[in-house]
């Protein structure tokens, strides 16, 4: 296998250093939901408000040297 890629809204691995461990051991990407800078935005497409813990994981993955990419929802608005 050569990649693999796990879609997440990011909110465990925020939480959780183990769970970043296994991608980083693993070297798996993080395929972010990444919708909005603007949580209204994130609100409807996600349920939540969530921009300020995106930022926050998107500085561990750096930190961690954890690959990560951005997956977005489009939507008619």
């Amino acid at each position: 296998m050569a990649q693999v890629t796990v879609s997440t809204n990011g909110l465990r691995l925020l939480e959780d250093p183990m769970l970043r461990d296994v991608f980083a051991e693993n070297g798996a990407l993080v395929a972010l939901q990444f919708d909005s800078m603007r949580d209204e935005d994130n609100r409807i497409l996600r349920g939540r408000a969530m921009y300020q813990q995106r930022m926050a994981l998107l500085e561990i993955l750096e930190k961690e040297a954890i690959p990560y990419s951005f997956v977005a929802t489009i939507a008619r608005g």
